[in-house]
Order: C-alpha cells, then sequence, then structure tokens
C-alpha cells in the first residue's frame, strides 16, 4: 500500500489458465483481484488457446476496465455520469470547458501497479515474458530471458545482467540459483521481504513451488559465497594509487605556483 507493506501477507503471483503465471508489484494492490478475475473469466469464457496474443489482449482489456472504474468514482461520479455517458453527451451536457478539464484529469488516471507476466504460448509452447504497466502499456522481455518488477527492480536487474553467462544460457539449476541471487540482492530495496518462494512453470503446463524453508537453504549458500566488500590485496593497490595521484597533483601545484 501507499504508507506501509508486510512481507508474508500477500501471494504475489497468481496461475492464468494452464500455461501462464502473473506477478504483480505496485503501492496500490487494491484492483489486481478484480484484474486476474476478468483475465480468467475470459480464458475460460473464450475457451481461447491461451496465446501471447490472447493474454495480452485480456491484461490490457482489464486493466483499462479498471482505469474506466477509477476515472467514474474519482471524477465522474460527481456529475452522475459513467464513461460511456461521458463520452456520448458530455460536451454537449457540461459544456466545452468542463468538459475538457474532466476530459485531462481522466487522461492522467493510470494504474499504480505493474504486471510481470510469464509462461507458454498455447499454440507452439514458445516461452514469453512480458509487463503490463497501470496504463495497459506492453513490455516484450523475450530475448533477454528474464525480467524484474517492484522496489527491488534495480537490484535484482543488476545481478542478472551482470553474470559472466547469459542468464538463458545457464541450465535450469544454474538459472534457478541466478534468479534466486537476483531476489537476495533485491532485499536492500524498501518493500522486498526477507522471505522468498520459487515458482517453476513447465511447457507442459506442470507448476510447482519452492517455499521459504527450502530457499533458505539456497540463501544460506549465496550469503556463505559473499566475499569482502573489499577482496584480499586490492586494499594496497588502491592506496598505491591514491598517494601516486596526490603526488602528482602536489607536484603540479608547487610547479604551478
Amino acid at each position: 500500500m501507499p504508507t506501509m507493506s508486510v512481507d508474508d501477507l500477500a501471494v504475489k503471483f497468481s496461475a492464468i489458465g494452464n500455461s501462464w503465471m502473473a506477478m504483480f508489484a505496485g503501492n496500490d494492490i487494491s484492483p489486481v483481484v478484480p484484474i486476474f478475475k476478468e483475465v480468467r473469466a475470459a480464458v475460460v469464457s473464450t475457451n481461447c488457446q491461451e496465446t501471447l496474443e490472447d493474454i495480452v489482449g485480456y491484461f490490457k482489456s482489464a486493466i483499462q476496465k479498471q482505469m474506466a472504474t477509477k476515472a467514474e468514482t474519482t471524477t465522474l461520479s460527481k456529475f452522475g455520469l459513467d464513461i460511456t455517458e461521458f463520452r456520448r453527451n458530455g460536451l454537449s451536457d457540461l459544456g466545452p470547458e468542463l468538459f475538457t478539464r474532466l476530459a485531462y484529469e481522466i487522461e492522467q488516471i493510470s494504474l499504480d501497479l505493474i504486471f510481470l507476466i510469464f509462461g507458454f504460448d498455447g499454440a507452439d509452447k514458445e516461452g514469453h515474458i512480458f509487463t503490463v504497466d497501470g496504463i495497459g502499456e506492453v513490455s516484450y522481455y523475450d530475448i533477454g530471458g528474464f525480467w524484474a518488477i517492484g522496489s527491488g527492480q534495480t537490484s535484482a536487474l543488476g545481478t542478472l545482467f551482470g553474470t559472466r553467462t547469459p542468464v538463458p544460457y545457464n541450465d535450469l539449476s544454474d538459472a534457478f540459483y541466478l534468479l534466486a541471487k537476483a531476489k537476495f540482492s533485491a532485499e536492500t530495496a524498501i518493500g522486498v521481504g526477507r522471505e522468498t518462494t520459487a515458482m517453476i512453470l513447465q511447457s507442459n503446463s506442470e507448476r510447482y513451488l519452492l517455499h521459504a524453508p527450502e530457499m533458505q537453504k539456497i540463501k544460506e549458500k549465496w550469503e556463505a559465497s559473499r566475499g569482502p566488500d573489499v577482496p584480499n590485496g586490492v586494499n594496497e593497490i588502491a592506496s598505491k594509487l591514491l598517494t601516486e595521484a596526490k603526488a602528482k597533483f602536489d607536484a603540479a601545484s608547487t610547479a604551478s605556483g
């Protein structure tokens, strides 16, 4: 929420159909439940193949619907209008000045959250990773093979981009460790919990979890592998370089004086 957070309170991922998972982060998570509900209902009611295009479209539609609901609640309800009536009759009923002001306010509305969705296209079983933000904008991360959201995003991505071997080129167990390492590294950020749950989704639609006690075993190994902030021998090299730099500066100052 905007002013506080609690670890262990929320499960931050949800199954979407048979082949997809969605995670979320944000300062106001109240729209998450209706968005997930609508997306799941769309998957079931349309009997779709759960293609990438299907899932992207359902999330965009659900987010736009919640944005319209927010516009009606925060702006249009004062005038007894819903979004459809505003579009149809707003200009004639309210006049150009008020209509323009309200239209501008509605244009600024967004949801303060983002979804990270990953899974396998139901048609060809190709894996995909993408995000949908609070205005329904979609970004794809298939080429990199990973992404992160939330307050710990920068630290997590810094860890993953800094690997010697790109994450997708590792075998499953190594990639699993690198993703766990990225999450552990992100725990210095405000709002990132200290406990970790891992979700594994396979192309055959099998899903399984690794809970906090299991992940703690990985974390202990990670913590034990972390070297000192200043490696042995570097202090002497740094001291010598600093001394030489100061000597050059002093010599130059004396010469100019």
